[in-house]
């Protein structure tokens, strides 16, 4: 199917952006996505009570709680405040699944469509590797990813192929294509250069109408991507958006940190 690059949104300085969460600066204000949200519209936790919110493994447990997934509290450092979590790897090699940190939009059975399964919205997180992560490994490491259905068919993610330390993009099984690279605002970051540092990510995916696909990612604040599709969405939602889900050839050990996990229904910002 036909992939376009799409033009940078223009930045503003009010009235419409009024509602959006600020930094130290202003941020591009986007209409709202058209589908799916109830109130309240946005998700945001950062660890600091040292427990997971409403963060949540594949069954719906906290994943904080002990046997429930591989990440634990740290509270040694974080992109804000004082507490993130962690996922340490000690396998040498194959395929390796924290089962992910999943935010759910609607905690209900998954054979259900109720009303209000979103089809759009903006996710962001901050994310650090530590060293030697990427270095000299194969295969690709999901930094986030887009599920209908809990763990159905995937409809979304981005992903950081480890040799090239490139962060890419690919649609999953909506348009199995090989990964979409960064488009504006050349060159884009070298995730080799990010190791042992906190780098901020958010994503805005939009698949509420087919054949007219949206997705823009920004890496510290600056957009890096924008591209459409015109495939079938396939009836897809966005129901589960899973943070650091999988490496595929870990090819040694390492650790991930996340905090400051936040959806939305407008831009959040670092």
């Amino acid at each position: 199917m036909v992939q376009t690059a799409k033009e940078e949104p223009q930045s503003v300085s009010g009235g419409a952006d009024a509602g959006i969460r600020r930094a130290s600066r202003i941020v591009t204000a986007e209409k709202p996505p058209s589908s799916g949200f109830a109130p309240p519209d946005i998700f945001e936790h950062s660890f600091e009570d040292g427990t997971s919110g409403g963060l949540v493994n594949g069954i719906f447990d906290p994943i904080l709680e002990p046997g429930n997934s591989d990440w634990v509290l740290d509270t040694t450092t974080a992109a804000t405040g004082s507490n993130s979590v962690k996922w340490v790897l000690n396998f040498p090699s194959g395929n390796q699944g924290s089962g992910g940190i999943n935010h759910v939009q609607l905690c209900c059975p998954p054979e259900t469509d109720p009303p209000g399964l979103i089809t759009a919205g903006y996710f962001r997180w901050a994310m650090k590797l530590s060293d030697p992560f990427n270095a000299g490994h194969s295969g690709i490491f999901k930094i986030f990813r887009q599920r209908d259905r809990l763990f159905g068919a995937g409809a979304g993610t981005m992903q950081i192929l480890r040799v090239a330390g490139h962060y890419a993009w690919g649609w999953d099984s909506i348009n199995p294509i090989l990964p979409l690279s960064a488009n504006m605002n050349l060159p884009a970051p070298d995730a080799h250069d990010h190791i042992g540092e906190w780098h901020w990510f958010e994503i805005f995916e939009d698949i509420t109408t087919s054949g007219d696909l949206q997705v823009k990612i920004w890496i510290d604040g600056v957009q890096y991507f924008e591209w459409g599709d015109t495939s079938s969405n396939l009836g897809r939602n966005l129901r589960t958006n899973q943070f650091a889900p999988l490496i595929n050839e870990a090819n040694g050990p390492g650790t991930v940190w996340i905090d400051d996990i936040a959806v939305s229904t407008q831009r959040i910002g670092p």
